[in-house]
């Protein structure tokens, strides 16, 4: 696990295998969690393998400590159970910036949310705008108790979801009126995972972009998630590494 405390202005996880003690062992917490104040420029995290983390993925709870840049890309997450946390999880602290895309994320935030930002931190309410980018992700099980993907409540917001592949999950978007009103949604796939598009929903996928295919996993219980629905292939949707 890694604590990022004051000092740490650029952190780049890069090309790392990442195991963690499993949904019990309360000695390993987060796979990264911010725990000082301080003005911290990026954080990436690339390349890497990571599975069985008891909390959260990346979180921040610490007042005082803002995150410029958050970019996590071609990475395979799983199970990370979130005991006590959401999976990027930021409350008291702030970021500003995030992106997470070419990646697949397999039992994830099995009863929480994946994206929290609160309004909480110092640099709520200051003339700053939150920009979320969720891209070319394969999300299977993720949030998968009637949950949130954008539990985001940061005052100003721009969130953009496109061309990724939910599976198997009842996880819905947002309860949250805060959520956006910048809220764009493009070319995702929704198979088993009805409440993305539930017009009851408070924040649901109205685009008409959106399909809801069977993706036809080569073998989604041992983590092989490549795709063998043509459509889906032709649309690029979804973690590229599966669609070769």
């Amino acid at each position: 696990a890694f604590s990022i405390v004051t000092g740490a202005a650029d952190v780049s996880l890069i090309d790392l295998d990442l195991e963690g003690d499993g949904p019990d062992i309360d000695n390993n917490n987060d796979v990264v969690r911010y725990n000082e104040a301080g003005n911290y420029n990026s954080l990436l995290i690339s390349g890497c393998n990571i599975s069985n983390y008891r909390k959260s993925f990346v979180a921040g709870n610490v007042t005082g400590a803002i995150l410029q840049s958050l970019t996590v890309e071609n990475c395979i997450v799983t199970d990370v159970y979130t005991n006590g946390g959401d999976f990027i999880d930021f409350r008291n602290s702030d970021v500003l910036n995030v992106k997470v895309k070419t990646s697949t994320f397999n039992n994830c935030a099995p009863g929480r949310d994946f994206f929290r930002i609160d309004a909480a931190g110092d640099s709520n309410n200051k003339g700053l705008t939150v920009n979320v980018l969720l891209e070319n992700c394969t999300l299977y099980g993720v949030s998968n108790t009637d949950d949130r993907i954008l539990y985001v409540r940061f005052n100003a917001n721009a969130i953009t979801v496109r061309n990724n592949l939910f599976a198997e999950t009842t996880a819905y978007y947002s309860n949250q009126s805060t959520t956006g009103p910048s809220l764009t949604f493009l070319n995702n796939n929704y198979f088993n995972a009805p409440g993305f598009f539930d017009s009851t929903k408070v924040k649901y996928d109205s685009s008409g972009s959106y399909t809801t295919i069977d993706p036809g996993f080569v073998s989604a219980s041992t983590g092989n998630f490549k795709i063998t629905n043509q459509a889906l292939i032709d649309n690029q949707v979804g973690d590229p590494r599966w669609l070769q």
